[in-house]
């Protein structure tokens, strides 16, 4: 089990700078290592260990690490949300019989496209969960999926204000491969919250999606997801609210493009949450929704991309926000990323996001340089 075990090693080295109306100008260099050793299997049996940490680079605090510090000297800075920590992140033993693997400990849980829960790898300090989980793939074309969780280690960090939640919530998931070019899932997620009750609900839902091909060139990328929220356990809010998110893009050659509308619903004054997505992926990169307006949200976006000379990735995303209640225009974002790989280990990112607020955030404009080892 050791001597054949795998050693992972990751190191990210970031610079990130926001510029917002009525805050003190934020910026930030961190570095975040991340060492960790799984076992090979033994009779089905495995088991894996992670540490984790994040430490800003200077000795001046020129950034908010959260938006529960209270510390004086950086209160009035913009958040950039990579807190100094070190943690462990994941422990966990598991057993594989039967095409299907029961997994109890500290460890990382990714769903379909990280919209209801993910790891939120953008931020130094991942999202982990304290957790049981079954997976079963004895069926062919089928996997299913069941999870309860006792503690959600979020990305503030464990030692810190907020950094961690307990609960008693419940994962549902069951995945239908239809074809080469579909995928059918249902969920249930049912999550009680105890440190922020507001938050608990009871969701949903499912989703077909699949790359097709068009013709010998051209392949259809698309997406259509519809699920159902409602108020749960010791929420104190009263409502029912639909989410629903449809895309479709071409890509040909090196090119590739898109459009996509998705809703988060509002009813009686409270409004689709996922607090436990990788919320950075979603509804712009400055991060401005990452609670769910009480007057839910629409968000009309287009994105087109093409690979550059040199094995150069870029990405443009354009969004366009609305409440999904009433007529609040909550104003229009850009964003862009360029990066390059170096071999299987290494790789470097710019990006950069403008947020144009109208009636709900203020204007935003965020920078990042990355570079990362990964082994």
């Amino acid at each position: 089990m050791f001597t054949q075990g795998k050693v992972n090693v990751n190191v990210r080295l970031r610079w990130e700078h926001v510029e917002q109306d009525g805050r003190r100008t934020a910026s930030a260099v961190t570095v975040r290592p991340r060492l960790g050793f799984t076992t090979a299997p033994l009779h089905g049996f495995r088991a894996g260990i992670e540490f984790q940490g994040n430490t800003p680079l200077g000795t001046e605090k020129e950034y908010r690490p959260s938006p529960l510090s209270t510390d004086p000297e950086t209160i009035n800075h913009a958040i950039i949300a990579d807190p100094e920590d070190f943690v462990l992140d994941q422990v966990w033993g598991s057993y594989t019989r039967w095409d299907s693997t029961v997994k109890a400990g500290r460890q990382v849980i990714l769903l379909d496209n990280q919209r209801f829960v993910g790891p939120v790898g953008w931020r130094q300090l991942q999202q982990t969960f304290d957790a049981a989980v079954l997976n079963v793939g004895a069926l062919e074309h089928w996997d299913f999926m069941y999870g309860h969780l006792w503690q959600i280690n979020r990305v503030l960090g464990m030692n810190n204000r907020g950094g961690r939640w307990t609960t008693a919530s419940h994962l549902i998931h069951v995945r239908y491969d239809a074809c080469a070019y579909a995928t059918v899932t249902l969920y249930g997620y049912l999550l009680d919250i105890h440190n922020a009750p507001a938050l608990s609900s009871d969701t949903f839902g499912g989703s077909v999606a699949g790359t097709a091909p068009i013709n010998d060139s051209w392949k259809l990328t698309y997406r259509g997801e519809f699920a159902w929220q409602i108020d749960a356990f010791d929420n104190p809010a009263d409502y029912g609210a639909p989410y629903y998110h449809l895309m479709a893009g071409p890509e040909v050659g090196r090119f590739n493009a898109g459009v996509g509308y998705e809703v988060l619903g509002s009813d009686n004054g409270a409004s689709v949450q996922t607090p436990l997505a990788t919320l950075h992926a979603w509804n712009g990169w400055a991060d401005m929704f990452l609670t769910t307006p009480t007057d839910g949200l629409r968000d009309l976006y287009g994105w087109a991309g093409v690979k550059l000379p040199w094995e150069l990735p870029l990405k443009v995303v354009v969004h366009k926000f609305d409440a999904d209640k009433g007529s609040r225009d909550y104003g229009w974002e850009l964003d862009i990323q360029l990066s390059r790989s170096f071999g299987p280990y290494f790789k470097v990112l710019a990006a950069y996001a403008r947020y144009d607020g109208k009636d709900v955030h203020p204007d935003t404009e965020k920078f990042w340089l990355q570079g990362e080892f990964n082994y």
